[in-house]
């Protein structure tokens, strides 16, 4: 795994096999959060020769990777909403604003303009 750094894995740990990339070299990925259902992965990317991070989608195997924002500066820490659908993804934007994406349309709108960069989700 030389020069892996800030690429996204998975292990089958029962066996121990041989990791998997999911995500190119060269890219620094973070934040990484598994669908409730398992078969989707949310990230934050940068991309090589870039300062801008973004959200990503992939599926569970890596593939069908497709980039979910594309605002100035850093979009990160993106989690799943707790209700247990695939359907909206938060995410924070420059100055700690959290936003709501709509998965399916790439939709984002502000929902609180500054918030503790250790945000929490919890079900009602």
């Amino acid at each position: 795994m030389e020069g892996a750094v800030g690429q996204l894995w998975t292990l089958d740990w029962p066996t121990a096999t041989v990791p998997v990339s999911l995500t190119p070299a060269g890219w620094s990925d973070a934040g990484a959060r598994w669908s409730v259902d398992g078969t989707q992965i949310v990230f934050a990317s940068t991309q090589r020769l870039s300062t801008d991070s973004h959200v990503w989608l992939m599926n569970s195997d890596g593939c069908e990777r497709r980039q979910l924002t594309s605002g100035k500066g850093s979009e990160h820490l993106p989690r799943w909403l707790p209700d247990g659908g695939n359907n909206y993804v938060v995410f924070l934007r420059p100055r700690h604003a959290l936003w709501l994406l709509e998965v399916e349309t790439g939709e984002a709108r502000l929902v609180i303009e500054e918030v503790n960069v250790d945000y929490v989700l919890l079900h009602d």
